[in-house]
């Protein structure tokens, strides 16, 4: 649902955030290896462009916080020429105590862990995390979402950024999802407007204020 989601993100930004690790705080989780390190410079160190790049490189930063991380959340900011400035990722893993966040405007990706208590949420167990589905293959581009009919319908126009989300772990009452989890995209303008998108269908719809 769209409020469980929005809560999600003012938290990732208004909470004091820790470097990504174990399950202990300490300092950041970066591969030791040579040619992992080799992974994370450049080229890789640019901005991703597609949702697939941006997916596919985090993935290898998240394994080094948690055993099989699932992505639950994608934002992405894109300018008036629809190109990305800025993208997000969050992962959760199994009966882990926080989340983590990697964020990145083109310098390598910025690890932070937020602790699910200061959001009031319970940790999800196994069994919660494996009804998450996993990112659409098929999931529209932020640029394909802006430039679709629905949108322009509801008076969203670029410079906005563009929500992936499950609803998890806000969703999450500790035994079972309050919602079905579902992955939607919301696109946000920067005069606020909103309008709310299946992923891989490209319906949407406004978002009354």
């Amino acid at each position: 649902m769209r409020v469980p989601v929005l809560l999600l993100c003012a938290a990732v930004l208004a909470v004091a955030c820790q470097p990504a690790g174990g399950p202990s705080v300490g300092p950041t989780a970066l591969p030791r290896t040579g040619s992992e390190r080799a992974r994370l410079g450049a080229p890789d160190a640019r901005l991703p462009t597609k949702l697939e790049e941006l997916r596919d490189r985090t993935l290898l930063l998240a394994e080094e916080w948690q055993d099989e991380p699932v992505l639950s959340e994608v934002e992405v900011d894109v300018d008036e020429q629809h190109r990305w400035t800025q993208a997000r990722a969050v992962y959760l893993a199994a009966d882990a105590d926080s989340f983590l966040s990697l964020v990145t405007a083109g310098s390598g990706f910025n690890p932070q862990r937020t602790t699910l208590s200061t959001l009031q949420v319970e940790p999800v167990n196994a069994e919660g995390l494996a009804q998450l589905p996993a990112f659409p293959d098929d999931a529209l581009e932020p640029k394909a979402l802006l430039e679709s009919e629905d949108t322009r319908a509801c008076g969203v126009a670029a410079p906005a950024t563009v929500l992936y989300a499950t609803g998890a772990p806000v969703a999450w009452d500790g035994m079972q999802w309050t919602a079905p989890p579902k992955w939607r995209a919301t696109v946000t303008g920067d005069d606020g407007a909103d309008a709310v998108f299946d992923v891989a269908s490209g319906t949407g719809e406004c978002v009354e204020e």
